[in-house]
């Protein structure tokens, strides 16, 4: 996501000849001199100002693509001729939401910054309001019920990062998660990992389809299986066509989109075994496309 750190003069008045530097921390991270905006190293193409809102007295910062690195502390400085003045602090907190399926092996993001070594440190990973790793003294304790299912990137713990690393996910392990580092007299604590684990995922052979000429008439198959191999009888299933709906099963029932009355079905006796392929009947050139596959049950959607 985008986000905006608000910043105005008061009273109001044009800043268009003024100097406007933005710091996170002691790192200036955007420029403005003379009419021209410079951004700072590792920002390129990340931060901007409101331009033409600057004869208002907006120093607004615009800062795209947010990600947890950018979480921290930031300034507005301005100069004009002997002026100067600095704004308040602007305190930028971003939630890490990480998606993943069944089985799989993430990582919860955390890094200390400045990126110090966190060796000497102790670390202890939450889920809610249960420990559920300890790292102290260089060693590492898991939680009841996380035993061999948790670790820390010990290797990495010099460069200040302590990512937790979380194996053969469940459903089970939705939820919040944060870290906490104390180090002598200090305890930090970060915002928050957000996992989502979805229960299956789509495999599919291709999703685009280009016929040859001599194909066309024909019927085909698009591939599409859940992967664990599950029963989707009782899922919501929609086939796409770009951004067309062309085919729904939902309750047992399925509808054609329009223009696909009678062309497009399910292997619906195959439901059973999570295949969710789609037959698209009569291949005409007007069908050459991108398809996509949409399968919902409770709170997943893939």
């Amino acid at each position: 996501d985008d986000a905006t750190l608000p910043c105005h003069l008061s009273p109001k008045r044009s800043a268009v000849a003024m100097d406007i530097r933005w710091f996170k921390g002691a790192d200036c991270i955007c420029e403005y001199q003379n009419g021209q905006v410079r951004e700072g190293k590792d920002y390129e193409g990340r931060v901007s100002l409101f331009t033409h809102e600057l004869k208002e007295g907006n120093l607004s910062l615009m800062l795209r693509n947010v990600q947890e690195l950018d979480n921290g502390v930031y300034k507005c400085k301005v100069t004009h001729g002997k002026d100067k003045v600095e704004s308040d602090q602007n305190s930028l907190c971003v939630k890490v939401t990480v998606h993943a399926y069944a089985d799989d092996e993430v990582t919860l993001p955390c890094y200390l910054s400045p990126p110090i070594s966190a060796v000497p440190m102790e670390i202890r990973w939450f889920k809610g309001t249960d420990c559920i790793c300890v790292y102290q003294n260089g060693q590492v304790n898991e939680g009841n019920g996380f035993q061999g299912k948790v670790c820390l990137f010990n290797h990495k713990l010099e460069k200040g990062n302590v990512s937790l690393m979380l194996r053969n996910v469940q459903e089970s392990d939705d939820g919040e998660y944060k870290c906490e580092v104390t180090c002598q007299k200090c305890k930090m604590e970060s915002n928050g990992v957000s996992l989502h684990v979805s229960e299956f995922k789509l495999v599919s052979s291709y999703s685009d389809l280009d016929m040859p000429d001599k194909f066309y008439g024909d019927d085909v198959t698009l591939s599409c299986h859940l992967f664990p191999q599950m029963s989707a009888v009782a899922m919501e299933i929609r086939w796409f066509k770009e951004a067309e709906c062309i085919c729904v099963c939902q309750n047992g029932q399925v509808n054609e989109g329009n223009g696909y009355e009678s062309r497009v079905s399910l292997y619906t006796k195959e439901l059973e075994d999570g295949n969710v392929s789609l037959l698209l009947r009569n291949v005409q050139e007007s069908d050459d496309g991108k398809y996509t596959c949409e399968v919902t049950q409770r709170k997943d959607k893939v």
